[in-house]
């Protein structure tokens, strides 16, 4: 089995100051019909405002019941994150422009401090932090019937905010708080994975693009194609991702 990516999640999601509006807000009527069990896609909107700039992008989120899948339009990178029947858990951060692909086994997720409980691939952030460093501040349920559990606290030392779907197991909406910026990750909507447009990166695409394993980094230091990947990573090896968290959200 080839190693996915995941959605990193939301390690690097550093909001301040900004709360979510009502313009930010999804229309709950599509969710009606969903359950942790479907297969979704979801579009979120993810902005940041740090100190070299500001920028806003589309994330992309597809879950089914052993994958996921992230991918950034802006960076056009993205993370699978796959399990296996024995539980374990495969990365592969992928570059969609360069065609490539840097795979991560489970061992090297566990050396490189990169491996998550499966709950927090699956789910964009971790969910026990909820209720723990997270505290629940409201519950609330809109005119659609959906319940929404709001929580906040510090996490790994940032002021955080998250929104969270109960009933999906997903975040509507986190919010982070850093010295040097923002960055926010808003749902905007949410289907079944049959009638999404964003579907998940099919197997012949990526048998396609050329596969380096996360091992053999250190005796390709002189690929082009290896020092611009880890370029694009931030000058380490590792795809923007679901965790601190999960997301560098490549």
């Amino acid at each position: 089995m080839r190693s996915s990516g995941l959605v990193t999640v939301l390690t690097s999601l550093m909001t301040i100051g900004c709360s979510k509006s009502d313009n930010d807000a999804p229309n709950t009527a599509s969710f009606a019909g969903l359950s942790e069990d479907t297969a979704l896609s979801c579009l979120y909107k993810k902005t940041s405002a740090i100190e070299n700039g500001s920028s806003s992008s589309d994330w992309h989120f597809v879950r089914e019941k052993n994958r996921t899948e992230s991918r950034d339009s802006a960076s056009q990178q993205g993370e699978i994150w796959e399990r296996d029947s024995q539980g374990r858990l495969f990365l592969t951060h992928v570059f969609f422009a360069e065609q490539a692909a840097l795979d991560y086994s489970p061992g090297d997720l566990n050396a490189s401090g990169r491996l998550p409980a499966w709950e927090a691939a699956w789910s964009i952030i971790d969910p026990t932090l909820l209720g723990k460093e997270l505290k629940l501040i409201k519950k609330t349920t809109d005119g659609n019937g959906i319940a929404e559990e709001i929580y906040q606290g510090k996490w790994a030392g940032n002021e955080t905010e998250i929104h969270w779907l109960p009933g999906l197991r997903l975040p509507t909406y986190v919010k982070k708080q850093a010295a040097d910026g923002q960055q926010t990750l808003t749902i905007m909507n949410c289907w079944p994975i049959d009638k999404a447009a964003i579907q998940p990166t099919n197997e012949s695409t990526l048998s396609a693009y050329r596969h380096i394993d996360y091992s053999d980094l250190g005796d390709m230091e002189t690929d082009p194609l290896v020092q611009k990947i880890v370029a694009l990573s931030g000058g380490h090896s590792h795809g923007g991702s679901q965790q601190e968290e999960h997301h560098e959200t490549h």
